[in-house]
């Protein structure tokens, strides 16, 4: 899709309408997690809860790497340096691996002193413990992903990473009794069930992606050679994820600071706050699709050079999501206790 021509307010509804409809799809993903969760136990709720801010740390490197992606790919297409965007296609997917790795790393090493400092005795370390370390392992699963849905998001493609959410939203609805519960010759896995379905489910997606990307026009230069480690471009494109990183890891810490005190009141109160915030998440959802269509959009006519439509994607966008989060904020204030009662027995 070409950014750079088109009234500004189609070109937002044409990227951020599928990325919202994806978006919704994820958090949904997450609530039938919180759902069956609940199924397990009361405990079980309350470990997915307190593993929510140590897993965010693997969510924010690869959100930071695909949206440096984005920016970057999106600024050379603007550019019409076709041959450039091809090698950060390939470079952000090495910088993904390699990060994946610390990503791993820090997460099977620190996650019991975090889950300490949250409050979380011994046995509900352990028990979180099932379902996250299997979540760092696949760690390298979501950053290849992130990375490769930034490639298509630089296109204005938003429709195939929607589609991906789409089809495992269905899929962990199926993968999650199967692999909690067991069937057949399936053990039951418990808590680390959910973790499974989730790395099963982001597989399939991951493969989907790398086909799309593979056959879509940046391919023409898209050579093997492309994929060999190249440190002015991993370095820029390091540099240009790193401001993001931070900003989601602050996030991140701020959620962890209100668990911390949270914690303090009990397992039940943990379940119940956590429960909160992936309910709040789906109300954030058009403002995450509306963040990356501004993102693809602003990148390309920076690329070429159009800085009046990049101060104008910026004022309408900051419009639309100011104006819907006041109506949001109204709705969770209204409706916060019918809603929060579906996901206790």
């Amino acid at each position: 899709m070409d950014l750079t021509k088109g009234s500004i307010w189609q070109l937002l509804r044409k990227v951020t309408i599928p990325a919202s409809t994806g978006s919704l799809f994820q958090t949904f993903y997450n609530l039938v997690d919180t759902y069956f969760a609940g199924r397990i136990s009361p405990e079980a709720l309350a470990a997915i809860a307190k593993s929510w801010p140590i897993y965010f740390i693997a969510i924010a490197v690869a959100v930071g790497i695909g949206a440096g992606t984005t920016a970057l790919i999106s600024n050379s297409i603007g550019a019409k340096e076709d041959r450039k965007a091809s090698m950060y296609v390939a470079q952000s997917i090495v910088l993904a691996i390699v990060i994946s790795i610390f990503v791993t790393l820090f997460g099977l090493n620190f996650s019991d002193e975090l889950l300490r400092i949250m409050g979380s005795t011994e046995e509900s370390i352990i028990l979180t413990r099932e379902y996250l370390d299997i979540i760092f392992f696949g760690a390298i699963i979501v950053l290849a992903q992130l990375s490769l849905n930034g490639t298509l998001n630089a296109q204005g493609d938003t429709k195939s990473y929607r589609n991906v959410l789409i089809f495992t939203f269905f899929l962990n609805i199926f993968l999650n009794p199967l692999f909690i519960f067991g069937y057949g010759f399936i053990p039951a896995f418990g808590i680390a069930g959910l973790a499974i379905a989730t790395l099963v489910s982001q597989c399939v997606g991951l493969i989907y992606l790398a086909n799309k990307v593979y056959c879509c026009k940046l391919k023409k230069y898209l050579y093997p050679e492309c994929f060999k480690p190249k440190f002015d471009y991993i370095s820029t494109l390091f540099k240009q994820s790193v401001p993001i990183m931070f900003t989601m890891l602050m996030i991140m810490f701020g959620v962890f600071n209100i668990f911390y005190f949270v914690g303090q009141f009990g397992e039940l109160a943990t379940a119940g706050y956590g429960t909160a915030v992936r309910i709040e998440q789906v109300l954030l959802l058009p403002v995450i699709g509306l963040n990356t269509a501004v993102l693809s959009i602003a990148g390309q006519n920076y690329g070429a050079k159009m800085h009046f439509r990049v101060k104008e994607v910026y004022g309408k966008a900051l419009m639309f999501g100011s104006a819907f989060m006041v109506l949001a904020g109204i709705f969770v204030y209204l409706t916060s206790e019918i809603i929060i009662s579906f996901f206790y027995k």
